[in-house]
């Protein structure tokens, strides 16, 4: 440690050497021109005692190194502008062509923008070759903690334990039905595509095969950051999401899903529900969403994931739905 603290003091002095150096050079030209001024001086008092015709011969000789030097003076601030109006030409320039390639290489579709996403992640082929999802996570919600695990069977099944006072609350979804609040739920078309879904890490590798339309909306300014935005909509127009994606990491910092909740005696309802991605880690190669925010009906709920594993052995019934 001590070996440390006196290489770093002597890396320290050394940088401050070329700036020493630079100071007593100043000086040194300083005092130079200092003596030189005084000789000047000097010379020309000696000067008055002369002839007044050799002095008048002086001065005119004199009058033109003063022209001379004004000239040169002139000059020399003339050809120090140049320079400048060039210097700040040239990093105008610099400037203007970093901007262009800034724009050339954003992203201009939907398309590209999805690919960049996946990249991010992984890679689209790792993505779709993943088995299986593990993920266990801690919440808060209106000043109650929670716990929950998930696993996804990748775009087919999924089951879901929350604890919370002491109780454990399943959830499971096992390809055709579906299990929430002790009850059994069979479930249409449209109602199938959304737990396969919440069966999908990304959710998006499942919009994409079940038809999602993707309309590139621009740029925006989501959680301090410069995204891309994306419209997604299933084939029914019943429900919507935007996706904001960062610019420079490619990965999704913001959802917004608009969708239809049915409920008794009438049309439906329309909801919307906002989730933030933050603290990406990756494991086994892909990235995760280790922070997630999600705010629902006036509440918001904070996720922070504890542990994530990829493939692992699954028993049999891991997906059945309790009776």
């Amino acid at each position: 440690m001590k070996h440390w603290i006196y290489l770093s003091v002597f890396a320290l002095f050394l940088g401050l050497m070329p700036q020493e150096a630079q100071a007593q050079g100043f000086l040194k030209r300083a005092r130079e021109r200092a003596e030189k001024k005084l000789k000047q001086r000097a010379d020309k008092a000696v000067d008055k005692t002369v002839d007044k015709s050799l002095d008048n011969a002086e001065d005119a000789v004199t009058g033109k190194k003063k022209k001379k030097k004004s000239s040169s003076k002139t000059t020399d601030k003339s050809s120090t502008a140049t320079k400048r109006s060039t210097n700040a030409a040239a990093s105008s320039s610099a400037a203007s062509s970093k901007r262009k390639k800034e724009l050339d290489s954003r992203l201009s579709s939907a398309e590209e923008v999805m690919d960049a996403y996946f990249n991010a992640l992984g890679g689209q082929a790792k993505l779709e070759k993943l088995n299986n999802i593990y993920i266990k996570a801690s919440a808060s919600m209106a000043g109650r903690e929670l716990g929950e695990e998930r696993i996804m069977l990748q775009g087919q099944k999924y089951r879901t334990l929350t604890t919370m006072s002491g109780n454990e609350i399943p959830t499971t979804f096992d390809g055709k039905q579906h299990f929430s609040d002790g009850k059994v739920s069979a479930l249409d078309a449209e109602n199938l595509k959304k737990q396969q879904l919440l069966a999908t890490y990304p959710a998006e590798l499942a919009m994409q095969k079940q038809g999602y339309s993707f309309e590139f909306l621009g740029i925006d300014n989501v959680q301090g950051k410069k995204c891309y935005k994306v419209r997604s909509e299933n084939a029914e127009k019943t429900e919507n999401y935007q996706l904001f994606f960062d610019m420079e990491t490619g990965l999704k910092v913001q959802q917004i899903h608009n969708y239809m909740q049915a409920t008794p005696g009438t049309k439906g309802v329309n909801r919307q529900q906002v989730a933030v991605y933050s603290n990406y880690k990756e494991v086994e190669g892909v990235q995760v969403p280790y922070t997630e925010k999600r705010a629902l009906r006036g509440y918001e709920i904070k996720y922070n994931v504890e542990a994530v594993q990829f493939n692992i052995d699954l028993p049999a019934e891991t997906f059945e739905i309790e009776n």
